[in-house]
């Protein structure tokens, strides 16, 4: 028989990792928001519009990013809920 471990407490911090990095790509976000927008002065025509498409593009890829590590937290959490859950059952079923 096959048998696995789930290290409940290695899921949390895989939680907290996601969460921590999430937060730090959401601060580099605004930082390089704003470093753009402060270049916006001295840019202008053809050049502008290129800067802005491929600024808007890579802002559309960070935020896919973070919403993937949304994802990942929320599956995460489940994933010690439904083990603990499991856990408990079997725990439960043992006196």
């Amino acid at each position: 028989m096959t048998s696995y471990k789930a290290d409940l407490q290695q899921i949390l911090e895989l939680v907290e990792e996601a969460e921590a990095t999430g937060k730090r790509v959401d601060e580099h976000l605004a930082a390089v928001d704003r470093e753009v927008a402060s270049l916006d002065v001295h840019w202008h025509g053809n050049a502008k519009a290129q800067h802005e498409a491929k600024h808007q593009a890579w802002m559309k890829a960070a935020r896919e990013m973070r919403e993937a590590l949304t994802e990942l937290k929320t599956n995460v959490n489940h994933a010690h809920q439904v083990y603990s859950d499991n856990i408990a059952h079997n725990v439960g079923m043992w006196p």
